[in-house]
């Protein structure tokens, strides 16, 4: 499922639009911006029945990784999104230790490096809240 770009993409916004475009299909529901009480997760998607939320940056990765965990306790799984350019061991090894899965884009595409394992801890009815405030989005 990819896809190609007109345009370089050159802030968040351009980045989260184009991932939601690609993971977008007739039987995959894509929410940008979906609220959770004080916060917004970038992009909500379901698989089956599981919740999986995703966070976009460009850069201050340390705020994305703190941003993705906390979304693991109303959701299956939870991804970072990052530019490919900027991606690295580090990273990786941060992902792996928080069970965040990890997504690259690039100019024309997207790939999964890492998967996570699917969430057991999230608090049920934190995700009770949020699947019936997501479900009212769109």
């Amino acid at each position: 499922m990819f896809g190609i770009l007109l345009y370089r993409m050159k802030d968040e916004k351009s980045y989260q639009t184009f991932l939601a475009q690609q993971i977008k299909t007739n039987e995959t529901r894509v929410i940008l911006e979906a609220p959770y009480k004080h916060k917004r997760v970038d992009i909500v998607t379901f698989q089956g029945k599981s919740i999986i939320c995703i966070e976009v940056k460009i850069s201050n990765f340390s705020k994305l990784l703190l941003q993705a965990a906390q979304n693991l306790i109303f959701s299956d799984f939870s991804y970072i999104a990052i530019p490919e350019k900027n991606y690295n061991k580090r990273i990786y090894k941060q992902a792996k230790d928080l069970s965040l899965g990890i997504i690259l884009i690039s100019d024309k595409d997207y790939e999964v490096v890492l998967i996570p394992k699917q969430n057991q801890y999230k608090i049920p009815s934190f995700y009770k809240f949020f699947k019936k405030s997501i479900l009212r989005c769109n």
